[in-house]
């Protein structure tokens, strides 16, 4: 008798063991192959040598006029050049200085205020006029007065960069602020929180994404502000250098200095997407 029960028990603990593993199974994630793996990459890669070998056969094939486009090849060509030179990386560093300057102080500013433009509801109809009236107004149109406030080195660069990132930024937390949902809201207090841990706990992490989206449209027309900071009273930055290779018809640095520029706009928003989900990691679960 006591050997069947034992028996029985090894058995049941068996099957016991025998579900849990297929019930693990279940519930593991499927094994992905290469392909699934690094799908982003390859049909990144795959997009851009299909673009790029399409576009050296116009040039080459001279479908087009070399004075209004230059091929990836001399446009390599040029980036080399200017690189041993060391004339591309004076340009650089003086434009990748003032963009990092105004781009920051965008951020730091931007953030904050939209956070309480979005929680302090009369504050945000007393400034709303002034903060739309400035954002529907183009930041190339400052360009004059910032120079005359405050001359033609770098601090009117900044501030134009400043001005043209600042406002997307604000606005779109300002947004993600205004469309917290209100149920998050009633719990969160339901569970005893208030003010400060309320807003740090519920209503910042929801307006995460509106955040980070707000940067990335920052970043881009903060690269606009860049370009255009340059186009009067210097005579160095990446955009000085893309605007006098226009005029001159050298359209291999032309385009050079534009895909510099695009990858700066690229890296940056890897740089921010890798940040959101280092901050929101239960955003990419939701995307998955």
């Amino acid at each position: 008798m006591t050997v069947r029960s034992a028996a029985t028990t090894s058995s049941s603990a068996e099957a016991a063991f025998g579900r849990e593993q297929r019930l693990q199974a279940l519930l593991a994630p499927p094994r992905q192959s290469f392909v699934r793996r690094n799908e982003y990459w390859l049909i990144t890669t795959v997009s851009l040598l299909v673009v790029f070998s399409i576009w050296e056969a116009i040039v080459q094939l001279g479908l087009v006029r070399p004075t209004l486009l230059a091929s990836p090849s001399q446009i390599v060509g040029a980036f080399v050049r200017l690189s041993a030179s060391g004339l591309l990386w004076k340009h650089l560093s003086f434009s990748g200085l003032n963009f990092f300057v105004g781009f920051a102080l965008a951020a730091v500013l931007g953030v904050p205020l939209g956070l309480m433009f979005g929680t302090q509801r009369r504050l945000a109809i007393a400034l709303n006029p002034y903060l739309m009236g400035l954002y529907a107004t183009p930041r190339l149109s400052f360009i004059t007065l910032l120079i005359v406030w405050f001359g033609l080195g770098m601090e009117s660069k900044v501030m134009l960069i400043f001005l043209s990132a600042f406002f997307p930024i604000a606005i779109n937390t300002w947004a993600g602020v205004k469309v917290v949902d209100p149920v998050l809201l009633r719990a969160g207090r339901a569970y005893g929180a208030k003010g400060w841990q309320l807003f740090r706990r519920v209503i910042i992490p929801y307006s995460v994404p509106f955040i980070m989206v707000g940067l990335r449209l920052g970043v881009g027309r903060g690269l606009i502000g860049l370009v255009g900071s340059e186009l009067f009273g210097t005579d160095i930055g990446i955009g000085f250098l893309i605007i006098t290779s226009g005029l001159n018809f050298r359209m291999p640095e032309l385009f050079a200095g534009v895909m510099v520029l695009a990858f700066i706009g690229v890296a940056s928003n890897e740089l921010l997407e890798y940040a959101e989900r280092r901050i929101a990691p239960w955003r990419e679960t939701q995307q998955a």
